[in-house]
């Protein structure tokens, strides 16, 4: 067995400027080493069965988990059970490098939640999939996992 670091792992690009790198990649879970530049932030959205784990190495990063903003600094960490809207936000001045840790995977779990109301689409599916509602305060609740392929609703 092999050691991994982020000049062997699998490499990829998302949000435009985000670097990713697949440390453990397991149907069962997952491992990324992630970088945020300053200014940089994902998408709101949620996952239906992954439980994740972010823990910051370097810099500092805000996550807002349904509707609460959490500021971490290196050596912090919080975890984000299924089914809860998050957004990991790098408001800082200098890039934010960090590890998500995922059970399972996220991939084919994750919706993308898109403004007031509405319902964000599956980034791997292309479809809307799960159902949530809106609460006093325009933040998203959770309600329905979605359904697995090949099951009907």
């Amino acid at each position: 067995m092999q050691p991994i670091d982020r000049s062997s792992a699998e490499h990829y690009l998302w949000g435009d400027v985000c670097d990713g790198w697949h440390l453990v990649k397991r149907p069962e879970m997952s491992v990324i080493a992630e970088r945020v530049p300053a200014g940089a932030k994902e998408k709101r959205h949620v996952h239906s069965t992954a439980c994740q784990f972010f823990f910051i190495l370097s810099g500092s990063a805000v996550i807002e988990i349904d509707g609460e903003r959490v500021s971490l600094a290196a050596g912090q960490g919080v975890e984000i059970p299924p089914g809860v809207p998050h957004q990991f936000m790098n408001e800082s001045q200098e890039d934010v490098n960090f590890l998500v840790v995922s059970h399972p995977s996220t991939r084919g779990d994750r919706v993308d939640l898109c403004g007031c109301g509405r319902i964000g689409e599956n980034r791997t599916s292309g479809q809307a999939s799960s159902i949530i509602s809106l609460d006093a305060q325009c933040s998203f609740r959770y309600l329905r996992a979605r359904h697995p392929p090949g099951k009907p609703p």
